[in-house]
């Protein structure tokens, strides 16, 4: 084979080629620009700490050298320390054996956990009996929580003396513990009520002041999953949330419930709300909250937690999430940015969120956010799962787009019956390639696509596509664009020996295939 052959032959490739390989990087570039993405502004990219747990929130300890997490892995404890920049100052395991899910309180060696239904405290191979027939305990850094029944004692962090703390109406359930050490007590009334109480301290935190709040009931395939207050005492007022889980045809989802009352008012049935979530730009409804977490900032409620949503266009996973409820209404931004599952959000403080996010079974590891802006600077360098991700995203939208054909087929139905038609009417015109017989056939194509592919650039190709595919006109400019260079395509790649029918299905055939790789992958 000469090589003008070898020329003629590969000379149509050439700019296809070209062009695959160009819109693909611009695909590859996009998708890589999207892994650098934040949560949401003034908010760092997911940054990952070394530690790893069962499903359960971590015990935090601040002190003056850093924040100290514990979280226990079955086997063993494991212990660290961070500061206000995620930065790890020191990491240790502690050789306790404590089951996954159970509460624990921690001070350095110093553990209080609950052993086959007895409270005991440990210090380092030292173990010694608190309590008998413990129904459950619960615990912060200053506050250390058990109960028997109706009975509520304390633990003395000093010498682990027990402090009895009062008796609830009913047999406790549950408690909800907040960080200003006042609690809610969670009690069994029977098989379908609940009767909460709160116990707030008194200013030197060593008697309890017993409100009786109200009573929540749980229906038939239903039942309470989450719990949440926080006491605003400026205005003497509880903030409350508790959430509610239900299954139907093996699909569980979430509600969740929201009031507000002043203490001195308690009404004994309040006016809850459903807890309406919109993404504060989008305004996209998040549905199923879960692993609830209120607070508030500038006296206003938060609401940290974790539900599915979207964290690149087209991908979805279970995400962190940070609301504030305004006008009636709760608003909220998404605060990680990975694709696991990520689950048990609390806040270190305002500007520092951690939670949880899902390895294999029974394992999840440590995962932070903050507002630093050297760290939210630093956490945007691209690492070695950002190409890998970016690179298996490119080519899972380049598989999914080639189902645009499907579409490109009704476009080319018009032009195919023209140029059947005249096949058999003069089968010349079309072999030899008649000007008039290429613009017709090609403008028929054109046109018919102009008409139908409006319904590709629909709200949904908006929210996903980028910038330079979505700005106003596009529609029009770009398919007109693509057309433009097409002809230009056909002039430099045709052969000179090529019939008005190869000419034709040329152009088609590129013109397909562009649309295809720029905008197939925002189109399904």
């Amino acid at each position: 084979m000469t090589k003008d052959k070898q020329h003629k032959q590969l000379k149509p490739w050439f700019i296809p080629i070209l062009v695959t390989i160009a819109l693909l990087l611009l695909l590859f570039a996009q998708n890589l620009q999207e892994e650098k993405a934040l949560p949401s502004d003034g908010w760092s990219r997911s940054i990952s700490l070394p530690l790893t747990t069962a499903n359960a929130k971590p015990f935090l300890v601040k002190t003056t050298d850093g924040y100290h997490i514990y979280a226990t892995t079955g086997e063993h404890i494991n212990h660290v320390v961070i500061n206000d920049q995620l930065k790890v100052s020191n990491q240790s395991t502690i050789p306790i054996k404590i089951p996954t899910l159970e509460p624990f309180w921690i001070d350095r060696q110093n553990v209080i956990y609950i052993k086959e239904g007895k409270l005991v405290h440990v210090n380092g191979e030292k173990e010694n009996e608190l309590a008998p027939d413990v129904d459950g305990m619960i615990a912060n850094q200053d506050l250390i929580l058990y109960w028997q029944g109706k009975q509520l004692f304390s633990v003395d962090r000093n010498d682990f003396s027990i402090v009895p703390v009062g008796q609830t109406q009913y047999k406790i359930e549950s408690i909800i513990l907040n960080e200003d050490s006042s609690f809610i007590t969670v009690e069994n009334i029977n098989a379908n009520d609940l009767q909460l109480e709160l116990f707030n301290p008194s200013k030197q935190k060593k008697s309890y002041e017993i409100i009786s709040l109200f009573s929540l009931s749980e229906y038939a395939g239903e039942s309470i999953a989450d719990i949440q207050y926080v006491y605003n005492q400026q205005e003497n007022k509880l903030h409350f949330i508790y959430s509610i889980s239900s299954t139907k045809q093996g699909v569980t989802t979430y509600r969740a419930f929201y009031t507000t009352m002043l203490l001195d008012a308690i009404a004994e049935k309040p006016q809850f709300e459903q807890v309406k979530i919109k993404e504060e730009l989008s305004q996209i409804p998040i549905e199923n909250p879960q692993y609830l977490n209120l607070s508030l900032k500038e006296n206003q409620p938060v609401l940290l937690f974790s539900a599915e949503g979207l964290i690149a266009p087209k991908k979805s996973a279970v995400n962190i999430y940070e609301a504030k409820y305004e006008n009636k209404q709760w608003l909220t931004n998404k605060r990680s940015t990975t694709s696991e599952l990520s689950v048990q959000p609390f806040w270190i403080d305002d500007g520092l969120i951690l939670w949880l996010d899902y390895l294999t079974k029974n394992k999840y590891e440590l995962m932070g956010t903050t507002t630093d802006p050297t760290i939210l600077q630093e956490s945007q360098k691209l690492n070695t799962n950002d190409w890998i991700n970016a690179l298996s995203d490119s080519l899972l939208a380049f598989a999914v787009s080639l189902l645009v054909i499907f579409n490109g087929m009704l476009w080319v139905v018009p032009p195919t019956i023209f140029l059947v038609v005249l096949l058999f009417y003069n089968f010349n015109l079309v072999e030899k390639g008649v000007s008039w017989v290429k613009l017709t056939s090609i403008l028929l194509y054109l046109g018919t696509q102009l008409l139908f592919i409006q319904k590709i650039f629909n709200s949904s190709f908006y929210t996903y596509a980028p910038n330079y595919l979505t700005f106003t006109g596009s529609s029009f400019i770009i398919p007109l664009l693509l057309a433009l260079f097409t002809w230009f395509a056909v002039k430099i790649g045709k052969n000179k020996e090529w019939s008005g029918l190869q000419e034709i299905s040329y152009y088609i055939g590129i013109n397909l295939w562009l649309i295809i790789i720029l905008l197939g992958p925002y189109i399904i």
